[in-house]
């Protein structure tokens, strides 16, 4: 083996980089932080949001049909005051609230009685049906017992209560019942709360599923880490390579293969047997010794102990002459005169 310095310390005794290690970890941590982050916002916010528009959407149908009401002067037409599409778009908005509202058992019954609804197209049940399914939903809950379900409880009590307004909003009189006011100002606070809420969008839960697909890499990159980190490599003064499960003699390299070195830095022993190991200097810092050492013995010509390509002669360099070889000629001064 080429000789090395003599500052060299034997054996050459590599492990893995702690750059390698604060990499994988920061990565993994990265992973780790994108992947709970993709299921909090499936599971939490994007259902937060969508809960959100729809109760939203409820306060603004209802207000269509009470702010022309509470805004016009005068005696209404009972017979007269509010169109079947304002009490339709109403009930549809209630049954897509009804259905992701987080009340057990709420979202099953009215797909239920939407199914055979008394029109027998399933397209939608009349507000006095939804009336009742919440009358009877939440006399079933009994009384809230965390702040979300108060939430809950008082949010479909005022729908409730919306239902029978919107149904009869004027009294024989023709002047507005007093509960539209009352449920005005429910459907305004509403829409003071969650009005600016936007529908999630179609893209937004399976975009989530990117984030959550990068918990995986969390195990990956760990043990990754602690596997490099269990392995040395060893290369003795006389020649002997010790890698992960197995000692080389010098006699059993048969070669070592740098066709990747320079682009990947990473090289390959190559065992008699045919068996390869290679030798990563990104992830083991100092490995460039080994292979140095290693590729300058078989490959002087090409390689350095540094594992530095040789620099190639130049033509110039190759035709001057050395002291040896120059010409010593008398200095008409007394001395002597060199010339090539």
């Amino acid at each position: 083996m080429t000789p090395m310095q003599e500052s060299t310390p034997w054996p050459l005794t590599v492990k893995v980089g702690s750059g390698f290690l604060l990499r994988s970890a920061i990565i993994a941590v990265m992973c780790l932080v994108l992947g709970v982050w993709g299921i909090y916002d499936y599971l939490v916010a994007i259902p937060t949001q969508e809960l959100q528009y729809h109760r939203a959407e409820v306060a603004r149908q209802f207000n269509r049909i009470a702010e022309p009401l509470l805004a016009a002067s005068g005696p209404h037409d009972t017979t007269d005051h509010v169109s079947d599409e304002a009490l339709t778009s109403l009930a549809n908005a209630i049954i897509a609230d009804l259905r992701i509202e987080p009340m057990p058992g709420l979202a099953d019954e009215v797909n239920g009685l939407q199914a055979v609804s008394k029109d027998g197209t399933g397209n939608s049940l009349s507000l006095s049906e939804l009336r009742r399914l919440l009358v009877k939903n939440l006399n079933a809950a009994g009384a809230p017992s965390t702040p979300a379900e108060k939430v809950t409880a008082n949010w479909l009590g005022a729908v409730g209560g919306m239902t029978v307004v919107a149904m009869s909003p004027v009294a024989l009189g023709g002047e507005p019942v007093p509960e539209l006011k009352l449920m005005g100002v429910a459907a305004n606070s509403a829409l003071s709360i969650w009005g600016d809420v936007q529908p999630p969008s179609k893209f937004d839960r399976p975009m989530q599923w990117m984030f959550i697909l990068c918990l995986p890499f969390v195990p990956w990159y760990a043990w990754s880490a602690l596997a490099a980190k269990r392995r040395t490599y060893v290369l003795d003064k006389d020649g002997t390579l010790h890698v992960p499960g197995g000692t080389w003699a010098k006699d059993d390299i048969a070669d070592i293969d740098m066709s990747l070195w320079m682009r990947k830095s990473k090289a390959s022993v190559v065992h008699v047997d045919g068996t390869r190991a290679v030798l990563d200097d990104y992830v083991y810092k100092g490995l460039h010794r080994i292979i140095g050492a290693l590729a300058s013995d078989r490959y002087p010509e090409q390689w350095t102990l540094e594992a530095k390509r040789v620099k190639a002669e130049t033509p110039a360099s190759a035709n001057n002459d050395t002291p040896d070889t120059a010409k010593v000629l008398p200095d008409a001064r007394g001395g002597d005169k060199t010339v090539d």
